[in-house]
């Protein structure tokens, strides 16, 4: 209950804290967590951890050095660690009890089940056990999360349990001013992060369309009467402008005199004042420092979009995850494919060019476009993946006959000379120098 009325008192519920809540708080951060401690995930695993590398240096004795020999504990205490001598002990008997299950889950798959309690106990390192442990307890703390999530919910949790939206709450150094979240933006990401409601039901706001917003906020991204340029433009200027800044240089693709841009005109002769970039940088084709084919693109850059929450998969099934994730995945997609087909609402007076001919002319001159959707939890689309992380599309997009020019701006977005898994590639220049 410490945790529960902890973040009861932190964020002013009325009730305490849903059971969904409580596992997205404990769940680890690279699996979208808040990495809050877990007793009943944690106490057992390392209780035989610590039992079995007690009991291996009672029967082979400790090494203090790679070339002296192990120096052999004195019988009366090896005798402690024995069930055959030591028949009372509680906490053998426990141990015993316990390590069948932990040595199937900690040894390799590929090490015969009958043989993993022995290869547990004289082979497998107690680091490798570890993570393998660490990996099993993320995959039942995920799957508690989603059993445990109302079910009108359960399609948002691929979004809210975003890691890089975990980072920022829990782990980033609040020495740097630049960290520090206001208290009213804190509570409204930590609502989001753990699924509970913005609003009490009764005092929930009228939209200016006239309905009353739903308690999850929800309704903000699928109204068309809400303006979202706020957003957008605090993403383009506050969030990956300077950030982007920053990594395209540590990565190798840009220099120092090559600046991350947003919404420039003039790219289209026909139509100076469009803007068909939120964000742009020039790739320095002769840096060669980023391990990335040439770029032959005189500008990349991408056209952001917010896009709304999936709606629930078409049929229920409790124990597949992998139905959820798809779904939201899908519907990033569709706003991708969306932007790359469609011109929106053009602030341009007489505009009368189509989505097909600006891409035309950006292909023409060599400019690369990339569409980078995000959902309302933070979730990030395939492309945006790709340029961030370098991760593949499961599915790739693919386009009717009458949109070649979409077609062809979405697999030069896909080639290896595009611009692609920029923070691996700033990590390890990071790393080295």
């Amino acid at each position: 209950h410490l945790i529960s009325n902890f973040f009861k008192q932190l964020l002013g519920l009325s009730t305490s804290l849903p059971s969904h809540s409580l596992f997205i708080a404990q769940g680890g951060i690279p699996s979208g967590g808040l990495g809050l401690y877990r007793p009943g995930a944690r106490a057992i695993p390392d209780f035989v951890l610590t039992m079995a590398k007690a009991s291996n240096y009672a029967e082979h004795g400790i090494r203090f050095h790679a070339e002296a020999p192990n120096y052999i504990l004195p019988s009366s205490i090896c005798s402690l660690y024995n069930l055959a001598s030591n028949t009372s002990s509680l906490t053998l008997q426990r141990f015993r009890l316990a390590l069948p299950t932990i040595a199937l889950i900690a040894v390799s798959h590929k090490v015969p089940s009958d043989q993993r309690i022995d290869h547990f106990l004289n082979r497998t390192s107690t680091n490798s056990a570890r993570h393998r442990l660490r990996l099993h307890t993320s995959y039942t703390t995920t799957s508690l999360i989603y059993n445990e999530t109302p079910t009108h919910l359960r399609h948002i949790l691929p979004g809210a349990l975003s890691s890089h939206t975990s980072y920022p709450l829990i782990q980033m150094s609040r020495s740097n001013t630049k960290h520090r979240l206001n208290n009213f933006d804190f509570t409204i990401m930590l609502k989001r992060k753990l699924v509970l409601p913005l609003y009490h039901p009764a005092s929930a706001p009228v939209c200016k369309c006239g309905t009353t917003h739903d308690i999850y906020g929800h309704h903000h991204f699928r109204c068309t009467r809400i303006s979202k340029k706020f957003v957008h433009d605090y993403i383009n200027t506050q969030a990956l402008q300077p950030v982007l800044q920053q990594v395209l240089r540590t990565a190798g693709i840009t220099d120092n005199s090559s600046p991350v841009q947003t919404e420039v005109p003039h790219h289209i002769q026909q139509q100076p004042l469009l803007r068909p970039f939120d964000i742009e940088y020039q790739p320095n084709h002769a840096l060669g420092d980023s391990n990335l084919p040439p770029s032959h693109f005189a500008i990349c850059g991408a056209d952001i979009t917010i896009d709304h929450c999936p709606d629930p998969p078409s049929t229920s099934a409790l124990d597949d995850i992998s139905l959820y994730t798809a779904n939201a995945e899908r519907c990033l997609q569709t706003a991708e494919k969306r932007k790359f087909t469609t011109m929106g609402n053009s602030t341009v007076t007489g505009n009368t060019m189509t989505r097909e001919d600006v891409l035309h002319t950006l292909s023409t001159n060599a400019k690369l476009l990339q569409i980078w959707a995000i959902c309302p939890y933070g979730g990030m689309g395939p492309m945006l993946r790709r340029f961030l992380f370098g991760d593949d599309p499961i599915r790739p997009l693919s386009f009717t006959p009458n949109k070649p020019h979409a077609a062809k701006m979405y697999l030069e977005s896909l080639q290896s000379s595009a611009p692609h898994g920029i923070l691996p590639l700033a990590n390890a220049s990071w790393s080295s120098s």
